[in-house]
C-alpha cells in the first residue's frame, strides 16, 4: 500500500488482497479492544472478494467476532436468500463461516415492505447504536462505514439528483433511477456523522468515476460518493493501480 495523498486520504493497494488483507487487519486491531466496534458494510464486488479472503485465511479465527457489530449501509428490497441481497452475500461468504454472535448482525429486512424496513433499520440504529446530536438531529454513530462507489457517482443506495443531503431522517427509501427496485439506506446525513468513512473502489471500470471524484472536475459536483464525508474523523479512499491510473499528479 502506497499513501498518495492525505487530503482526502487515498491509499493504493497492488492487488484486490492487499486492500482485503488490510482490512482483516485492522478488523483484528479493532477486536482485541474492550468496546464494541460497529462497522457499515457495503455491497458489491469488492466487499464480496474481501468476505471470502478473511473467511479463507487465518483471520476467520484470530479476529474476535463478539467485539464487532456489522450493519449495512443499504440494501435492495428482496429477501435475504436471494441473489441481490447484500446481508446474504456477506452470510454466504463471511459470517456463516465464523464464530460471530447472530446479535452482533444487524441486517436490514428487504424481505419486508419497504417503508416497514426503512422504519425497523432506523429504530435498531437508535436503539443500538449511540448517539450524538449533529445540527439539531439525532444521528446514530458508527465507528467506521464502508462504501462503494457506482460508476454514475453514487454511494450507498444514494443516487445523484435524488439525495436529500440535509434529511432529517437516518434511513431513507431510494428507488434505483433505471429498475426503480425499491431499497433502504443510510441517509447521506447519517453517513456524515460516522467517526470514520472509507470508499472502496477496484478496477479500470471505477477508473473513470474516481478521477472525475479525486481530481475535483466540474462534473463532481452534487455527486453523492463527492460529497458525502465524515464530520467527525477520516474519509478515506481506498484504490488499487487500476482504479487510481486517472488521478492527477500530486
Amino acid at each position: 500500500m502506497i499513501t498518495y495523498r492525505e487530503d482526502p486520504k487515498i491509499c493504493i493497494f497492488d492487488s484486490n488482497d492487499a486492500m482485503a488483507e488490510s482490512i482483516a487487519q485492522q478488523w483484528l486491531n479493532l477486536s482485541r479492544g474492550t468496546e464494541i466496534v460497529n462497522i457499515s458494510l457495503s455491497g458489491g464486488s469488492t466487499p464480496k472478494h474481501i468476505f471470502g479472503f478473511i473467511a479463507h485465511s487465518d483471520y476467520a479465527s484470530q479476529i474476535n467476532w463478539k467485539h464487532l457489530h456489522f450493519w449495512w449501509g443499504d440494501e435492495r428490497c428482496v429477501s435475504p436468500k436471494h441473489e441481490q441481497s447484500n446481508y446474504g452475500e456477506a452470510m454466504r461468504l463471511l459470517f456463516s463461516q465464523v464464530l460471530i454472535p447472530a446479535d452482533n448482525l444487524h441486517p436490514i429486512h428487504g424481505e419486508l415492505l419497504p417503508e416497514k424496513a426503512c422504519i425497523d433499520f432506523k429504530d435498531e440504529m437508535e436503539a443500538c447504536l449511540p448517539l450524538c446530536t449533529v445540527s439539531g438531529k439525532v444521528r446514530p454513530i458508527y465507528d467506521w462505514v464502508i462504501l462503494g462507489i457506482g460508476e454514475d457517482g453514487h454511494t450507498a443506495s444514494l443516487f445523484p439528483g435524488c439525495t436529500d443531503s440535509e434529511t432529517s431522517q437516518n434511513a431513507v427509501l431510494a428507488y434505483h433511477p433505471d429498475t426503480q427496485q425499491a431499497r433502504v439506506s443510510l441517509s447521506a446525513p447519517a453517513i456524515c456523522a460516522a467517526k470514520r468513512v472509507t470508499y472502496l473502489a477496484l478496477g479500470e471500470g471505477k477508473k473513470q468515476i474516481v478521477a472525475v471524484l479525486l481530481n475535483n472536475e466540474p462534473s463532481s459536483e452534487g455527486l453523492p460518493a463527492g460529497s458525502i464525508k465524515s464530520i467527525q474523523g477520516p474519509t478515506e479512499w481506498y484504490l488499487d493501480v487500476q482504479s487510481a491510473s486517472g488521478l492527477n499528479e500530486q
